[in-house]
């Protein structure tokens, strides 16, 4: 007699509990580089900007994905639109579109970088 295990990929939000958010990206300015430690509200994946190939932490899209409660959401993307005008601004003096320098994706929005935020549920 064999098990067949079935894969869906909603499985996650399927689950009955609620991570720890670990709020481990460098934007997110948690004292002493404590973690945030609130629930997890979402699974955040967003692009590693310049450091898309080079990190060991990434998808292989250069995504970095991990749980992340809604404040820390909020704060993520305040920095990246901050960003993403600076990246906007240099490119526009430079007579060019801003991009991952990296992989060379082109970076003119905050949603070119923040790729999916997905609520548990």
């Amino acid at each position: 007699m064999s098990t067949k295990t079935e894969t869906r990929p909603d499985l996650l939000s399927d689950l009955d509990f609620r991570p720890a958010c670990a709020c481990q990206h460098p934007a997110c300015d948690h004292p002493d580089d404590t973690e945030c430690g609130a629930p997890a509200d979402a699974i955040m994946t967003f692009h590693i900007v310049n450091h898309c190939t080079t990190s060991q932490f990434v998808d292989g899209e250069g995504n970095y994905v991990h749980p992340i409660c809604q404040p820390c959401v909020d704060r993520v993307v305040e920095l990246l639109e901050q960003m993403v005008a600076r990246l906007r601004a240099r490119a526009r003096r430079a007579g060019r579109v801003g991009m991952c320098g990296s992989c060379g994706a082109p970076i003119m929005q905050v949603s070119d970088i923040v790729r999916d935020v997905r609520p548990l549920r």
